[in-house]
């Protein structure tokens, strides 16, 4: 998957296969958690960004920006889930995939919020060559990810906490994989 307004390198050819929304995510017990954001609150805490290169800076800059604001980058984490356990641990906040949150907020105990912008559209794009178009590997796996993707953007996919049978949840801080 990339943003959908990620360059593409030549040879390459993209489809939107989901629509997701942007969350601002703090940690439960966070100063500003039961509280609606406004615009000029993104430049008062510092924020945990996501990037394998670069300084984490993304489309949302560019929001903030042509609003006058900026964000303090203050951590760059290599994936989403470590950037989630940053913000589990301090009061720095972050904004992902809303769909992505959801699945690890009751395990890094967070709350997701509507950030203050006026656009949280995140559109879900597959990224695939146009020179092997039509390779039987490539068209598999681009169907799987269509199916995967729909499954996962529609809703069918519960948290872990959400698909056990009442009176069986347990503290997912606790949870062990079986040995």
């Amino acid at each position: 998957f990339a943003l959908a307004t990620t360059p593409l390198p030549p040879g390459a050819v993209s489809e939107t296969v989901a629509r997701d929304e942007l969350a601002l995510i703090l940690r439960r017990g966070h100063p500003a958690a039961k509280r609606r954001w406004k615009l000029e609150d993104y430049g008062r805490f510092d924020h945990v960004g996501v990037a394998l290169l670069g300084d984490g800076t993304s489309e949302i800059d560019a929001v903030l920006a042509a609003e006058g604001v900026s964000r303090r980058m203050a951590f760059i984490a290599p994936h989403f889930t470590a950037a989630l356990a940053c913000v589990a641990a301090t009061d720095m906040v972050t904004t992902l995939s809303a769909t992505f949150a959801r699945r690890f907020a009751d395990y890094f105990d967070l709350v997701l919020l509507k950030p203050p912008f006026k656009s949280t559209a995140l559109p879900m794009t597959l990224v695939s060559s146009q020179i092997r178009a039509t390779d039987p590997l490539l068209k598999w796996f681009c169907a799987l990810v269509r199916d995967e993707a729909k499954e996962i953007y529609e809703g069918k996919i519960q948290s872990r906490r959400q698909s056990e049978a009442p009176g069986k949840q347990e503290n997912m801080r606790n949870w062990r994989r079986p040995s």
